[in-house]
């Protein structure tokens, strides 16, 4: 498991191009750079450029929010050698096409039936709109089953989001990250969870 009381400070520690080479293991993100590569069309060479940039001009901003949602890192990680350690989910909102979607209730349930039927390991950012909510989603899919991560947490939207996705009967988890911001989990089991995962052990009932 990731120390995660000593993990960011190690990040921070390191040069630019390192830093962005250690989020990108597949340890630290699941995916392989081919399993990138092949689900988003961002080539090796295209990782391989970025890791080496030094120039923030020279960023592509919407691989850097993509990348920011793969790794779990807020996106100033990814460019700035001192970042903020706030979470900025405006990151969402510069995706494309290719890496995020805005959806509805029913979209989202049949892009998780999708997900489980197809057994690709997958990687979506959803901007889910309900009336005055909008959560920011990140959803995995893997070998039958799903992690749907609550990029923004308050009480009203776990809630909500327990209430759809009961007939799935997911598990509740949460996963520390490089700042103080916990994201909620509710997963449905097989599925990779990352290495700094800590499941609450209860089953979601709502």
């Amino acid at each position: 498991m990731k120390k995660m009381d000593t993990y960011p400070q190690t990040l921070l520690s390191c040069e630019m191009h390192l830093r962005r080479r250690l989020l990108l293991t597949q340890s630290a993100t699941n995916f392989t750079w081919k399993d990138i590569g092949e689900s988003y069309d961002v080539t090796p060479t295209k990782l391989n450029t970025f890791i080496h940039v030094n120039k923030r001009a020279s960023v592509d901003i919407n691989l850097v929010s993509f990348l920011s949602a793969l790794t779990r890192v807020p996106p100033g990680w990814l460019i700035n050698k001192n970042p903020s350690n706030e979470w900025n989910l405006y990151s969402f909102d510069q995706l494309d096409e290719a890496f995020g979607i805005v959806c509805s209730e029913g979209e989202l349930i049949q892009l998780l039936y999708d997900g489980i039927e197809s057994r690709k390991h997958d990687m979506k950012c959803v901007i889910l709109k309900v009336g005055c909510l909008t959560l920011y989603l990140r959803i995995e899919c893997y070998n039958g089953g799903f992690m749907v991560e609550m990029f923004n947490y308050d009480w009203t939207i776990f809630q909500y989001l327990g209430k759809l996705l009961s007939h799935f009967k997911c598990s509740i988890g949460y996963i520390p990250t490089v700042t103080s911001y916990i994201i909620t989990v509710f997963y449905k089991e097989p599925i990779i969870c990352p290495s700094a995962f800590i499941s609450s052990l209860n089953a979601l009932y709502l």
